[in-house]
């Protein structure tokens, strides 16, 4: 009985595993600069000093979502704040690696 409760367990625990869809990759830098125009509502972002980063710059479409100290901050809060961020992350696309989310 041990036995089949235990490969039933296995399995279902497999099952689960196999189902796992990564939503976001996060990549944390040393201090990021933010270009953005409001005409195309397309934007750069380029992380300084970053060990993790694959790119020299990472694009966004439209305003994207800003957490500081754990508040939600409107984008154009972000934009005047952002060179105060100490250590920002930036979260990414996984297939497209444009900025989802930046959090400091």
């Amino acid at each position: 009985m041990k036995l089949i409760l235990s490969l039933l367990l296995l399995t279902i625990a497999n099952l689960s595993f196999s189902e796992l869809i990564i939503l976001e990759e996060a990549v944390e830098t040393h201090g990021i600069r933010v270009e953005y125009s409001s005409v195309s509502k397309r934007g750069f972002i380029y992380p300084n000093r970053c060990d993790l980063c694959d790119r020299k710059v990472y694009e966004f479409n439209g305003p994207i979502a800003v957490t500081r100290e754990g508040t939600p901050i409107s984008f154009e809060t972000f934009l005047v704040d952002y060179p105060n961020a100490s250590y920002p992350t930036l979260l990414l696309d996984p297939k497209s690696f444009n900025v989802l989310r930046v959090v400091y």
